[in-house]
C-alpha cells in the first residue's frame, strides 16, 4: 500500500513527526512510526491500516480537531477535515485547549527594521564612538 504523510504531503509543512498524525506499524518494532519521517528499508513490512495504526490516527485526528478553529473543520476546507472524513473522525470527545491571547502578530507579519546605513555603522561601533 502507498502511504503519504497526512500533514506533510502538500510540502507546507516540514515532516518532522510532531503530530504523528501518519503514524504507522513496523512489523518487529515495538512503537508506532511517523511515517513522513521515516526512511522504508529493504524487507521493512510497514501496516498503515492495522486497527492499533488507525486508533491512533484517528485519536490524533480528534485531538487536533477539537482546537482547531469553526472555519477550518468546513469539509473539504483543508488536510485535517480531509483526513476526518476519510477515517470517519466525527465530532471531537474532547474539550479544546485554553490558548493564550496573541500578544504580537505572526512573525510572517511583522516587517524586518531597517536600519539607515548611518545607525547601522553606529551599531556597530564601541560606545560613544560615533559621537
Amino acid at each position: 500500500m502507498a502511504w503519504t504523510s497526512r500533514t506533510s504531503a502538500t510540502r507546507r509543512h516540514a515532516p518532522d513527526g510532531n503530530c504523528r498524525a501518519c503514524v504507522v506499524e513496523i512489523k518487529g518494532e515495538r512503537v508506532l512510526a511517523p511515517s513522513c519521517c521515516r526512511q522504508p528499508a529493504k524487507g521493512m513490512e510497514v501496516a498503515s491500516d492495522s486497527p492499533r495504526a488507525l486508533h491512533s490516527q484517528k485519536l490524533v485526528l480528534e485531538l487536533l480537531k477539537a482546537d482547531a478553529p469553526a472555519a477550518d473543520l468546513k469539509p473539504g476546507g483543508n488536510e485535517l477535515a480531509y483526513w476526518s472524513a476519510r477515517l470517519g473522525v466525527g465530532t471531537p470527545r474532547f474539550e479544546a485547549r485554553c490558548q493564550p491571547p496573541r500578544t504580537r502578530p505572526p512573525r510572517d507579519v511583522v516587517k524586518p527594521r531597517r536600519l539607515h546605513p548611518v545607525h547601522a555603522l553606529r551599531a556597530r561601533l564601541p560606545r560613544g564612538a560615533g559621537e
